[in-house]
């Protein structure tokens, strides 16, 4: 089966400063990463180092690596823009072994946006292998 996942997604939000324009800020700058807290029946592996591509940011390619642990946004911070995105494509058989896995198995990958500080907000997503 596929094992390939892209997600495409706004910006975490900030209310805008006082010499901001607008009510609301997108935040720019933030690394992206799929986070897998737990192996999947099956897998002896749960690390998504390296399972990164076709990244961009407000459409502009954004370059990954084999080493790459998430995708860092150039983007700074803007007035909030629901036209401007960040996407990327997780090959799901790098995190897991994917092969190993059989049809039905559960897992979860908790979707991060990490500052530069250490300070991260996170969205669980539940799948399926079909």
């Amino acid at each position: 089966g596929r094992s390939s996942l892209t997600v495409t997604f706004w910006r975490p939000q900030r209310a805008a400063l006082s010499t901001e324009t607008g009510t609301w800020t997108d935040i720019g700058g933030l690394t992206y990463r799929a986070d897998t807290p737990n192996k999947p029946t099956g897998s002896t592996k749960n690390s998504c180092v390296g399972a990164y591509s076709a990244a961009t940011s407000n459409g502009a390619t954004v370059a990954t690596t084999a080493t790459s642990d998430g995708v860092l946004d150039p983007a700074l911070d803007a007035q909030a823009d629901s036209g401007k995105t960040v996407s990327w494509t997780i090959d799901l058989a790098t995190c897991f072994d994917w092969s190993l896995m059989a049809s039905g198995t559960a897992f979860d990958l908790d979707i991060q946006a990490v500052s530069v500080y250490g300070d991260n907000a996170a969205r669980k997503l539940h799948f399926k292998k079909g």
